[in-house]
């Protein structure tokens, strides 16, 4: 399930990208179509408004150019304007309207002189008009465009200056190149065309309007067209960026929508049930709020995910809760367990008038696998013992208990230490105890003599102490009690004189470990035992065994106990 929504959610990320893809695409060629659009339009509504303006210029410059009454004169400037242009009018300042009136009569040199004050004075009302009536033009001109090829300028303004050089110029022109001087000489009064000078190669809007009746001569405005591309193209540039900005906010705000719809709200909803969990504990009303979690991106899987890892705490801790329950029903078996064991310990050591006792045993864990035991024989004999059975725990303990029991018994029949040890062997390995065993070391002192009968079977050998010092008594070893049927014990005897100490442990106090997993030993042991003997002579069993506890926790300080700890210790009074 799983796999399937991981697979669903890459597969609904690449179609988003793709989506995603496709929508800027469209949204950059949508700009870009918009935008050509309104190029178009601003500059069809530009030039509108500007054939209007161009169109009141002209009509307005064209009232006071009365070309009807000029145009005989015209013709005349126009083939006679090198004479014109260099006539001196400083000598000939007087001019005469009469002979203007009369202009038919007049001799071709008198017609020139007239016609040079004519044609400053037309070029000064012109040139008045324009900059009176005309704004932001780059040209102006009067024109002849009766003949197709050619048209002759009769005045020009550029920038609202007079310039001179083209004044009376033949302009060569092919008229089907000018669609406005084409439409003028086809009867139109006004008309506008995009026009290129060749000789600078600046492009020009240029205005017509007809002066005459027969629409041969034009009055001209053009245009920087430049200047005017630059205006459209400046608003476009801000419709652009109004579309840009506009198409930025409404990407915020379908991402703010998105992102509220599949983010924050799913989100929202995944807190509040982690939260109502945190505080009811309840895995069914978490996983109800998070399957209403409808989300197909990684809010969903993590929906998915505390659905799951809800039910898994729950388990997780209905299962630690039975555990609990169980390590705690276990506990106290334990603690039962070893309040048993230790109420089959003997604790009061009053045994005898001629013997003085002192026992302590610390199991590793609840329970422990060591014992010791001394139990008066018969009034004169008493027996005792100290042994470790392999392993620890509650079955060790078990097997302690066998083992006491068994020992105590055996000793009552009045058989010898090598006896008691074979039959305590058999005893164990018919049992078949899952291969446990025991080490043992037994002993049975004469109360009258001091002699000490003993067996060991494969324990730690006893210390001994002869009014001097503790020395390791080296008896002879037999196997370990259980490990093969029919097995014999070898017997030990020693003479003790009173004052003479014995001491048993087993094999958890000299192999005791410390944080650096040294062992105790028995070199740390005997002196151990000799320095409470020389603090004091009169030292008995309890102030030894504490002594030797005392320097054993010196020695392991707060290194984990790992076996067993028992000592017996048994002075001699004679």
């Amino acid at each position: 399930m799983s796999d399937s929504f991981d697979n669903s959610s890459r597969k609904n990320k690449k179609i988003l990208v793709q989506v995603g893809m496709l929508i800027t695409f469209v949204f950059f060629l949508g700009i870009i179509f918009i935008s050509s659009i309104f190029m178009l339009t601003n500059t069809h509504t530009y030039l509108k408004e500007k054939q209007k303006s161009i169109s009141a210029d002209l009509n307005a410059a064209s009232h006071a150019i009365d070309i009807q009454l000029w145009k005989d004169e015209f013709s005349f400037i126009e083939s006679h304007i090198d004479e014109i242009k260099n006539v001196d009018r400083s000598n000939k300042d007087e001019f005469d309207s009469t002979d203007f009136l009369d202009y038919e009569n007049l001799s071709e040199e008198e017609r020139i002189y007239v016609c040079s004050f004519l044609y400053y004075y037309y070029s000064e009302v012109f040139e008045s008009e324009i900059q009176d009536n005309a704004f932001d033009y780059s040209h102006a001109f009067i024109m002849d465009i009766s003949d197709k090829n050619r048209g002759f300028v009769f005045y020009n303004v550029e920038g609202n200056k007079l310039d001179e050089y083209s004044l009376g110029r033949k302009w060569d022109y092919d008229i089907d190149d000018h669609p406005a001087a084409r439409k003028i000489l086809k009867g139109d009064d006004t008309a506008f065309e995009n026009w290129k000078n060749p000789t600078n190669n600046v492009n020009y809007y240029v205005g017509y309007v007809a002066l005459d009746e027969e629409h041969d001569w034009v009055l001209c405005l053009s245009y920087d067209w430049s200047y005017m591309r630059s205006r459209i193209f400046n608003n476009t540039l801000i419709l652009v960026a109004v579309l840009i900005v506009t198409s930025l906010l409404f990407q915020c705000f379908v991402i703010l929508f998105f992102l509220r719809k599949k983010v924050i709200s799913p989100l929202t909803e995944v807190k509040s049930g982690l939260r109502d969990y945190m505080e009811n504990k309840d895995s069914d009303e978490v996983v109800q709020k998070m399957t209403e979690i409808k989300s197909d991106n990684e809010i969903g899987v993590l929906a998915n995910d505390i659905s799951q890892l809800a039910v898994e705490i729950d388990d997780y801790m209905n299962e630690n809760i039975k555990l609990a329950s169980e390590k705690q029903r276990v506990q106290s078996e334990l603690n039962f367990a070893s309040q048993i064991q230790d109420s089959t310990l003997i604790k009061d050591f009053n045994i005898n008038d001629k013997i003085e006792v002192w026992a302590s045993m610390t199991p590793a864990k609840e329970v422990g696998g060591d014992l010791y035991d001394i139990f008066m024989i018969d009034d004169d004999h008493v027996g005792m013992c100290i042994a470790d059975v392999s392993g620890k725990g509650v079955p060790a303990s078990l097997v302690m208990m066998s083992v006491t029991t068994a020992i105590r018994s055996l000793s009552l029949t009045g058989s010898g230490c090598s006896d008691i040890l074979s039959k305590l062997n058999d005893i164990i390995k018919n049992r078949d105890l899952s291969n446990m065993f025991v080490t043992v070391w037994i002993g049975i002192l004469n109360l009258k003599t001091g002699l000490l009968t003993t067996s060991n079977g494969g324990h730690e050998y006893p210390a001994i102490y002869h009014g001097d010092q503790f020395v390791l008594f080296k008896d002879r070893h037999g196997l370990v009690v259980g490990g093969y049927l029919g097995t014999k014990y070898p017997e030990e005897t020693l003479q003790l004189k009173p004052g003479d100490i014995i001491f048993v442990y087993t094999d958890g106090v000299a192999e005791a470990q410390n944080s650096s997993e040294e062992f105790y030993g028995c070199d740390r042991l005997l002196l151990a035992l000799n320095h409470v003997i020389e603090k004091n002579k009169e030292a008995g069993p309890e102030d030894i065994i504490n002594g030797v506890t005392e320097d054993m926790d010196r020695f392991v300080l707060d290194a984990e106990q790992f076996d067993d700890t028992t000592m017996l210790c048994v002075k001699y009074l004679g």
